[in-house]
């Protein structure tokens, strides 16, 4: 394979797998007759090797190391061995940490998310609380506006106030609800009763409204 071929498989660039050969991180690269490199199955595989254990941690100068022992024949076998046990304590041990670490982690974000479900629901709470003030108060000044515009009409000698139905019709069946108007649904006005009155003359003041 050529060099652009390994840095495509391996996703290294051709200027690191010339550093890693040249201080002697992989061995020797095979070259062809042209002088060009040329890995083998066997390059390649020192390639992928001197990747994985990066990739784990292990130092450029400890790998350095176990390339030198290896080339040194099969006396440096023991030696081999014990360099590989202690890098995979290491390894071990590093693993432990961020295991520890990888809990913690887990605990802050499951703080957080419950902090966050909480404030939503502070939120949502909030909102709805809003919501509830605002349509009390748009009810509150449908019932000032109905008074504002009403006129007073007489009826069998009695009195009654009464104002157009131009306003939201779920607001005025509350106040319907509540007494405080009364008229029929084809009716184009109501009748405000005199709890109705009352209660107007009462926001007046909460609005400081002033209305002879």
């Amino acid at each position: 394979m050529t060099i652009a071929e390994v840095s495509e498989k391996y996703d290294i660039s051709q200027d690191t797998l010339r550093y890693y050969e040249r201080i002697g991180l992989i061995p020797p690269v095979n070259r062809n007759k042209s002088g060009n490199r040329d890995y083998t199955e066997e390059d390649c595989k020192w390639v992928e090797f001197i990747k994985c254990m990066r990739n784990a941690g292990l130092s450029i100068e400890v790998l350095i190391e176990y390339v030198s022992l290896v080339e040194k024949g099969d006396e440096t076998i023991e030696a081999r061995k014990e360099l590989l046990i202690e890098q995979r304590n290491h390894l071990i041990k590093k693993i432990e940490d961020m295991s520890k670490t990888l809990e913690r982690l887990n605990y802050k974000i499951e703080v957080y998310e419950r902090l966050l479900v909480e404030k939503e629901k502070e939120l949502k709470k909030e909102m709805f609380t809003f919501m509830d003030d605002l349509r009390e108060k748009v009810k509150e000044l449908t019932l000032v506006l109905l008074y504002l515009t009403s006129w007073e009409e007489e009826l069998l000698d009695m009195k009654y106030r009464r104002s157009w139905k131009g306003y939201d019709f779920g607001i005025l069946d509350e106040l319907a609800d509540d007494d405080l108007i009364r008229g029929g649904y084809r009716s184009k006005s109501v009748a405000i009763t005199d709890a109705g009155i009352n209660k107007a003359k009462e926001l007046l003041k909460k609005y400081k409204i002033e209305f002879d």
